[in-house]
């Protein structure tokens, strides 16, 4: 499924609409595509997810620009991962600065997370492996957890942290995941 926002020209909303009838692939939902939007892409997939997916085991959710090697992760790495529920992969941050300077991209008023230095831990969100089984936990934490705009600190870090036992796993970059689109696997 391909996440999209509300688009304000017509022309745009007129191929979107050919492309889902076309594929049937894109899930839009009622908020402005933009930047600082992207979390509730996010809480969009939960909620699709919890609502519509209940017979899939893994939730594979990647960026537009990282190949996975499927035949790889479907063979090497699925097999293993489907042996434990209540699991996510990914690549974990740990103590990630609070970006504090206003010039900064992903600056942070001081008003939130007051008094912190860094982020709790989250997973990078470009590519991340998601038991389905606490799908429906995560989309109900992200329903009380306190709204923030980097997607990646909400989706993978304050609303997990809502959740009780959680196994984390990491994924073998290079190998399993190559970033950026310029460099497939042959």
């Amino acid at each position: 499924m391909f996440l999209l926002g509300r688009v304000t020209d017509n022309p745009t909303q007129s191929y979107i609409d050919t492309e889902f009838g076309k594929y049937g692939d894109i899930l839009q939902g009622s908020f402005i595509d933009a930047y600082k939007n992207i979390t509730y892409k996010g809480i969009m997939a939960y909620k699709w997810l919890s609502e519509n997916c209940r017979n899939v085991k893994v939730i594979l959710k990647v960026d537009d620009d990282i190949v996975v090697n499927t035949f790889k992760f479907m063979n090497t790495f699925l097999p293993g991962f489907l042996k434990s529920p209540r699991h996510i992969a990914c690549r974990r941050l740990h103590k990630t600065p609070i970006q504090r300077n206003p010039s900064a991209q992903w600056y942070v008023d001081s008003n939130l997370f007051k008094g912190k230095t860094s982020y709790p831990d989250y997973c990078q969100g470009f590519i991340v492996v998601i038991s389905n089984d606490i799908i429906p936990e995560l989309y109900e934490a992200s329903l009380v957890t306190d709204f923030f705009w980097i997607d990646d600190v909400f989706l993978y870090g304050l609303v997990p942290q809502k959740l009780k036992s959680i196994k984390y796993s990491s994924l073998n970059f290079g190998k399993d995941v190559i970033l950026g689109v310029d460099k497939p696997i042959p």
